[in-house]
């Protein structure tokens, strides 16, 4: 068996470069493979994406594998290596994961000598955006932690940036292995990186990693603010699709306005017949959302937020203003 480790901020695009790194995978290496999803909130947003693929997924929720739930991430990958029941497990990490602690929470187990390839996904929007954007730890960390560093996003920044990026990527890493791509532009990867996991998949031999540096020691993330709610109406509310996407927008502005600088916010909003539609921004443009009815029955609101330099407190008020809407 071997694993698959991504890592990357909130919204760089780590679900889109797995969902085309996993075709490789399952159909020209033929691998029967196994997703862990790791998410700092109560509910998984993406774990249908896989599944109508047919693929297993397996959710690590509330918490991050790098420290309250790492001993369930042990757990479960003891458990499918004695089963045998995968040749490929993929991890996908939470935004705000401490990037290099699955090689350290490994090294002292049997699961050490699985052979392990991690990719950093870093989002070229956000970083022309926001110039100090490798300094947030968990952002630096993950460039000095990762095998392939991919550059998502590239055709969204000016003529020049990509030599700019690549300059301040490689004096936090000198050998980073740097690739540049728009994952949203084909349903494959290019060839180029493409390469490199086809080779991981089928067990060739390449050269030896030089991350694994030791994190065992870390600041928990840069001391971001987190706030996950959960609302439950007494009955079920009927609102408008206008409604939510207005509250919604109005919760971004509000981070935003408290100086926030946002990781992700993540609603999921399930209906009593289990339909589930999702708002979802990293505040870089306009939020982004799946296609709201104009009315929807709504029986359950879970909010997950995460932002950095605002007070957990005045979070936590942002949120629960917007779940002001679904009360009657």
């Amino acid at each position: 068996m071997r694993l698959l480790v991504l890592t990357g901020f909130f919204g760089s695009g780590k679900t889109t470069f797995l969902l085309r790194a996993l075709r490789l995978a399952t159909r020209e290496a033929g691998l029967r493979t196994v997703i862990v999803q790791n998410e700092i909130g109560r509910v998984g947003v993406d774990p249908e994406v896989f599944r109508r693929d047919g693929l297993i997924v397996k959710e690590l929720l509330g918490g991050c594998i790098c420290c309250s739930l790492s001993t369930r991430l042990v757990s479960v990958l003891d458990t499918i290596v004695s089963e045998k029941s995968a040749d490929l497990v993929c991890i996908e990490a939470s935004g705000i994961a401490t990037p290099g602690m699955v090689r350290s929470m490994l090294a002292g187990t049997d699961l050490a000598s699985l052979p392990l390839l991690q990719v950093n996904v870093l989002d070229a929007a956000r970083l022309e955006r926001i110039e100090k954007m490798l300094d947030i730890p968990v952002v630096r960390q993950g460039v000095e932690a990762a095998d392939l560093c991919v550059i998502n996003k590239i055709d969204a920044v000016a003529d020049g940036f990509r030599e700019s990026v690549e300059e301040r990527v490689r004096k936090i890493r000198h050998d980073a292995r740097v690739y540049f791509t728009n994952l949203s532009a084909s349903e494959s990867l290019p060839d180029s990186l493409a390469d490199p996991l086809r080779e991981f998949f089928l067990g060739i031999p390449s050269a030896p990693s030089q991350s694994g540096a030791d994190f065992h020691h870390h600041d928990h993330h840069g001391d971001p603010a987190v706030c996950a709610l959960e609302f439950l109406p007494p009955t079920t509310v009927r609102i408008s699709g206008e409604a939510m996407r207005s509250a919604f927008d109005a919760l971004i502005h509000g981070i935003e306005a408290a100086g926030g600088l946002i990781g992700h916010v993540k609603v999921a909003l399930i209906g009593a017949e289990g339909s589930r539609h999702f708002l979802n921004s990293t505040g870089i443009g306009r939020p982004e959302a799946s296609l709201l009815p104009e009315q929807a029955s709504i029986a359950r609101v879970v909010i997950n937020a995460i932002a950095w330099r605002i007070d957990r407190t005045v979070l936590e008020s942002l949120t629960r203003q917007f779940l002001c809407i679904f009360h009657d």
